[in-house]
């Protein structure tokens, strides 16, 4: 199969999002013991399950819904209603797959 971004977006997405991250990881310290003990409202709500859990999953999921829906409206919505316009001119990939890339 094809990608449907080309190669240099691809290249791009892995160094910022992937590669620029792990760079911050390293430089990410964590809090000594004394630290929590002074600090327990810091850990309080991961204690309490408030970020993982069910309903938070479904915000998750509903916002990647949205988000997803918005993408594909506004790369529709630049070159019209579909894929073939009304002289019968199809939109080529690559164009297709810039205006996606470029939304999300």
């Amino acid at each position: 199969g094809t990608s449907f971004f080309n190669s240099f977006s691809l290249m791009c997405y892995n160094v910022l999002f992937t590669g620029l991250p792990i760079f911050f990881f390293v430089l990410d310290k964590d809090l000594s013991e004394e630290g929590v003990v002074v600090n327990p409202q810091l850990y309080r709500e991961a204690q309490r399950n408030c970020y993982m859990n069910f309903k938070s999953m479904v915000m998750w999921c509903m916002r990647a819904l949205f988000q997803a829906v918005a993408v594909i409206t506004i790369t529709l919505g630049v070159y019209g209603v579909g894929y073939a316009g009304g002289d019968a001119k199809t939109i080529d990939y690559e164009s297709t797959s810039m205006v996606v890339y470029s939304c999300a």
